[in-house]
C-alpha cells in the first residue's frame, strides 16, 4: 500500500467523489490533501512525541481528514464518539497520559464532555479544529457570534491549541499508508488492509451515487462505507449526530438575516 502516490492512489479513492457535510460538499481530493498537511505537521510533532492519538469528533469531513491524516503519519488512531455515554467514555480516557495527543473540535458540548472524562493530574495536547470551517459560507461567517452557545473558545490552557498550528505545507512529505496500519473502534483494533479490501467488495456490490452515513464513524462498519464511498466516486452525505442543542443553533445560523439594518435589499 506504502509507495510513492498521494493518499487518494494508495487507497484506490475515486477523484470524483464528495464528502458532503451541512449543506457543503468536499471533494475527496482536497480532502486528503488537507490529510496530508496535517499528516506533515503530525509526523514532525512525532519526532518528540510518540503519544497515542486519540480523535473525539462528532460525524464530519474534519473527523475523515484527522483519520487520514494519523494513518498518513505512521499512528494507529484512537476513534471515540462524543455522543457516548459518560461512563462508556471515561474508561477510554483512563490509560490516557502527558504525550497523548486528542484532535477535536471547538463545540462547547464536545469540549465539555472532553473536559468531563479526562483523569486528573494528567494533560494531553489537545488540537481544537474550527468546526465552522466545514460549514457553507454564510454559517461560517456567523459562528463568531455563535460562541457563547454552540462554539466555544480554546481553554486557556499551555496544553490547547488550534489545530491549525499542526498543519504543514502541502507536498511537504508522501504519504506512507502500511498494510499492517491498524485503526481502533469501538469494537477494538482493526486493520486498514481489512478495511480497503471490504470497502473494495462492497463498492461493487452496492448501487446509487449518494450514500448517507448516519451512525458514529467510531463503528468499523461506518469505516469500510465511508472508504466504499470515496472508492466508488459517491457522495458520502454524513449526518452531524450533534447534541440537539448544537444542532438547532448551527441550523439557526443558516436562516438568520444578514442584512444590515435601514439598508435596502
Amino acid at each position: 500500500m506504502a509507495g510513492s502516490q498521494d493518499i487518494v492512489g494508495q487507497l484506490g479513492l475515486s477523484t470524483k467523489a464528495r464528502v458532503s457535510f451541512m449543506g457543503r460538499a468536499t471533494s475527496v481530493p482536497d480532502l486528503c490533501e488537507d490529510a496530508e498537511r496535517l499528516a506533515a505537521g503530525l509526523v514532525e510533532r512525532k519526532g518528540s512525541e510518540e503519544g497515542q492519538v486519540t480523535i473525539f469528533m462528532p460525524n464530519c469531513p474534519l473527523a475523515i481528514t484527522a483519520l487520514l491524516a494519523c494513518l498518513a503519519a505512521g499512528y494507529a488512531p484512537r476513534l471515540l464518539d462524543p455522543r457516548a455515554a459518560l461512563n462508556d467514555l471515561k474508561p477510554q480516557f483512563a490509560d490516557i497520559e502527558e504525550g497523548d495527543l486528542i484532535l477535536t473540535v471547538d463545540l462547547s458540548a464536545v469540549q465539555d464532555r472532553l473536559l468531563s472524562v479526562l483523569p486528573e493530574g494528567r494533560q494531553p495536547e489537545v488540537a481544537v479544529a474550527r468546526f465552522a470551517s466545514q460549514m457553507p459560507f454564510f454559517q461560517r461567517i456567523l459562528a463568531p457570534y455563535l460562541r457563547g452557545g454552540t462554539f466555544s473558545r480554546v481553554p486557556a490552557h499551555s496544553a490547547f491549541y488550534r489545530l491549525d498550528k499542526l498543519m504543514g505545507k502541502s507536498g511537504q512529505m508522501t504519504p506512507a499508508l502500511s498494510s499492517e496500519s491498524e485503526i481502533v473502534v469501538s469494537s477494538g483494533a482493526c486493520s486498514l488492509s481489512a478495511l480497503v479490501e471490504e470497502a473494495g467488495a462492497q463498492a461493487q456490490s452496492r448501487k446509487g451515487q449518494c450514500w448517507l452515513l448516519d451512525q458514529p464513524l467510531t463503528r468499523r462498519d461506518s469505516l469500510i462505507a465511508v472508504l466504499a464511498a470515496m472508492r466508488k466516486g459517491a457522495e458520502l452525505v454524513l449526518s452531524p449526530r450533534l447534541d440537539e442543542d448544537s444542532l438547532k443553533k448551527v441550523e439557526a445560523a443558516a436562516k438568520a438575516d444578514l442584512r444590515v439594518p435601514g439598508t435596502r435589499t
